[in-house]
């Protein structure tokens, strides 16, 4: 568990042993409706015209990928480090962007070696998750287009 984990149990232990209410006390008794189901709504099949690999983009949260830019990513590419494309570089993510978003996001995950470029595993930030790390890639893709 990380450092951040470690604090949110301690706060989380420390507020329940201090005496704050408890969850039916400060949010009143739970009725009997809400713990049955909703119904289950019928799945109907839609009809989609064929989609290009980028257009079918994972939803993504922009300030999350921009945040996770900032914390491992813009050290290379910001300035092509390794090779790596620079942000905002729309003739160096032309090719990139054409392989796919999975293959960009796989390329992130796993590392890269190139004959002119290398890209460390999570961008050498190990404690990235995959979430994170698909925010991130959607960012530059989305600057570099």
């Amino acid at each position: 568990m990380n450092l951040y984990g470690w604090i949110t149990t301690l706060t989380a232990v420390l507020l329940l042993s201090s005496g704050c209410a408890t969850t039916e006390e400060a949010l009143g008794p739970v009725s009997e409706k809400a713990s049955t189901p909703p119904p289950v709504m019928e799945e109907t099949a839609i009809e989609t015209p064929e989609k290009t690999k980028m257009e079918e983009k994972p939803v993504v949260d922009v300030a999350v990928g921009e945040k996770i830019y900032i914390k491992a990513c813009i050290a290379c590419h910001a300035m092509g480090v390794f090779g790596s494309p620079r942000l905002g570089d729309q003739q160096a993510w032309k090719p990139l962007i054409a392989k796919g978003f999975d293959t960009l996001f796989e390329n992130a995950v796993n590392g890269f070696q190139g004959k002119r470029a290398y890209m460390p595993a999570r961008g050498g930030h190990e404690d990235l998750t995959d979430e994170e790390v698909r925010a991130a890639v959607h960012y530059m893709v989305e600057k570099s287009r």
